[in-house]
């Protein structure tokens, strides 16, 4: 089979909106490569959000962790593409990255600037490209973008259609928060009077719902309470996590009970999770019950923190550090979440696999 790669500059900028999983804007997007291969797409917003530019010290902060990031997981080289709103907002994150990317000792392939249907490319010997710009040509038809399509990948319009998935619905909070407060005092005595202080797994359950038998919108605030309490059992809340993201976690390491729990009632899904849609599909029920779950309860902090442990692991970085923030302002001391946070900022690739996708041509402008 002949590779497929990522071979001009509008090739390039039309398969980024599927590494990044939404359509790029205000934002400097940077490719980091090792030879060909794409090891991970990071994004970094132009403008904070009141709408002022970002102060330079914190974009030069950011864009020398990217680097840092691409240093630890054996980076060579980068794409850089900045999408502006208005001419010249880019250019403290590019100052920025043309220092980090010299001083790393990383290969800076090619800068590109989009803005208004256009794109101009500083580095290009070619005075339209260079001064003028050219129009941007759209690449439904590659080979590249295809392949994304066909694992599945359909962009979200914006950064803000992201963070939805992992936010609160807050119309249909309040039901829910009480019945959890119901579910714990009842819970809360039964072990204080001598009763077990096991929460019950809801193993049965969790396994339809993961395996897509019974949809998260249709469970009952008792069904959804109930999954939600269950986290609270450590073990099983970390098998949950390695059951929908292969790899992530060792089941071995598991308690024996929790193992045979598993067996009993959660399939796992191909571990080749680069080929296969389940560990994406078994995602989707974690993100309905975290925009189901109340930001006024505390339980509702580990629900985000599972969600984006397996979205992370999915390569899904600014999902996953959307549930992990989201987690933290409910429960700022939630171990799960702040590993997962510092993993991310680490820039640590998940399960060691580089980013599914094409290759890129190590010159895109000669393509073109």
């Amino acid at each position: 089979m002949t590779p497929i790669s990522v071979r001009s500059v509008d090739e390039l900028i039309a398969v980024l909106p599927h590494s990044l999983g939404h359509q790029p804007a205000d934002a400097l997007v940077v490719l980091v490569l090792s030879g060909r291969t794409p090891l991970f797409t990071a994004r970094l917003p132009l403008h904070d959000e009141d709408g002022t530019l970002s102060c330079p010290r914190e974009v030069g902060r950011q864009v020398g962790a990217i680097v840092a990031a691409a240093l630890r997981n054996g980076g060579h080289a980068v794409h850089a593409v900045a999408f502006e709103d208005h001419r010249r907002d880019s250019d403290a994150a590019i100052e920025a990255l043309e220092h980090h990317v010299r001083e790393g000792g990383l290969e800076l392939v090619d800068l590109t600037i989009v803005r208004d249907g256009r794109r101009w490319s500083p580095r290009s010997p070619d005075v339209r490209e260079r001064v003028e710009g050219v129009s941007l040509r759209p690449h439904p038809d590659s080979p590249a973008v295809l392949l994304h399509v066909l694992r599945g990948s359909a962009p979200l319009p914006d950064r803000a259609a992201v963070r939805a998935l992992v936010s609160e619905e807050p119309q249909r909070a309040p039901a829910l928060c009480d019945e959890l407060e119901h579910r714990v005092e009842r819970w809360l005595a039964m072990a204080m009077s001598g009763g077990s202080r096991r929460v019950p797994r809801q193993g049965r359950l969790w396994g339809e719902v993961l395996d897509g038998r019974v949809d998260v919108e249709g469970l009952t605030t008792r069904q959804l309470a109930g999954l939600m309490l269950s986290l609270l059992d450590v073990d099983w809340r970390d098998a949950l996590i390695a059951v929908a993201a292969p790899g992530s976690l060792p089941l071995g390491q598991l308690r024996p009970d929790t193992r045979r729990a598993v067996t009993r009632w959660l399939s796992r899904p191909s571990d080749d999770v680069a080929d296969s849609g389940d560990a994406r599909r078994r995602l989707e029920p974690l993100l309905a019950l975290a925009r189901r779950a109340p930001d006024a309860h505390p339980l509702t902090a580990t629900v985000c923190a599972v969600a984006g442990c397996v979205a992370w692991h999915l390569g899904l970085g600014g999902l996953a550090k959307d549930a992990h923030e989201r987690a933290l302002r409910i429960d700022p001391d939630l171990r799960l979440a702040l590993l997962g946070l510092q993993v991310i900022g680490l820039g640590i690739n998940p399960a060691g696999r580089p980013a599914a996708g094409p290759s890129v041509a190590r010159d895109t402008r000669r393509a073109v």
